[in-house]
């Protein structure tokens, strides 16, 4: 962790990271509702996720919490299966490297389509500009 572009802390690879290397598990509470505002529930509008229409992770303990956002990220968050005892298959999320993350490099994913909205949402001004600081805002 370090800080990272006055934006909190970020994730920081201490050593060179392989494209396809899961770096995290994405935890949290699993909401059901057809419209998530992203304020209600108790759920973090920047860490929540649409896993399909109407059902949703809020992210809001874990390593996860920590990756910043990027326009131009070096990681993703991927949906993969995983079935239980009883055959049934298991939706999980995870960060995963999208390319080889070299040591000392922020590790970071894009939050999403609704990013600025929430961004928007939740700015005390109302301006939608992204701070990523890899894009034009």
């Amino acid at each position: 962790m370090k800080s990272s572009h006055g934006h909190g802390y970020g994730v920081v690879a201490i050593k060179r990271i392989p494209m396809g290397t899961r770096l995290s598990k994405y935890t949290g509470r699993i909401l059901k509702c057809p419209n998530l505002d992203p304020f209600d529930h108790g759920a973090d509008p920047m860490r929540t996720v649409e896993l399909e229409k109407g059902v949703y992770v809020s992210g809001t303990r874990g390593m996860h919490t920590l990756f910043q956002h990027s326009c131009n990220p070096n990681c993703w968050l991927g949906e993969y299966f995983v079935v239980n005892d009883n055959s049934e298959e298991i939706p999980k999320l995870s960060i995963f490297a999208t390319r080889d993350i070299e040591a000392g490099e922020e590790c970071s994913y894009h939050y999403g389509r609704n990013f600025r909205v929430i961004i928007k949402a939740g700015s005390k001004d109302g301006s939608d500009t992204c701070l990523c600081g890899t894009c034009d805002g």
